[in-house]
């Protein structure tokens, strides 16, 4: 994004599914305005270091991604009342679900950043991106299967940290 034009280019094909995204994550359409802003400034920002190994739009989706964690970190030292909902006991149906809420999904973010590759990215892919397990593996090289069953392990690990909380 070197020029207006590319710029322009990049917002029109993008935008709306940046948005979408943000959406999801705070259910909030002014703040997700806010956050889609901020996201294009900084991809704009940082134009240089995207180096073109993962699609733009996962790129832009990380940069909103973080964007949303730094609003929620803002909004909690701002307000000490933050309720995280710790004590809820997540049940194996209503796992995805239960991420969805974005006060859980501040606490899971933090929980999700500590693992290690290949889970981290592939929890993202599926719950932040909504990817299919058959999408998740080719991006990978690898199966359908190897998707879920990572996924799966990173589910666990998650569990396991979140226990530990």
């Amino acid at each position: 994004m070197k020029n207006k034009k590319q710029f322009e280019e990049v917002y029109k094909k993008y935008g709306n599914k940046i948005y979408g995204y943000i959406m999801k994550l705070c259910r909030d359409s002014y703040l997700a305005e806010d956050i889609l802003q901020i996201t294009f400034l900084k991809a704009i920002e940082q134009s240089d270091v995207f180096d073109g190994r993962c699609e733009i739009s996962t790129w832009l989706c990380r940069i909103a991604h973080n964007a949303w964690l730094d609003e929620l970190k803002r909004k909690d030292n701002q307000n000490d009342s933050f309720d995280l909902k710790k004590n809820d006991v997540m049940q194996e149906q209503d796992f995805e679900e239960e991420i969805a809420d974005k006060d859980l999904a501040y606490l899971l973010s933090g929980i999700h950043e500590s693992l290690h590759e290949p889970y981290r990215e592939v929890f993202f892919l599926r719950i932040y991106r909504e990817k299919s397990f058959a999408e998740i593996g080719k991006a990978f090289g690898k199966s359908e299967n190897w998707a879920r069953v990572t996924y799966y392990r990173a589910k666990e690990q998650i569990k396991d940290i979140w226990n530990e909380v």
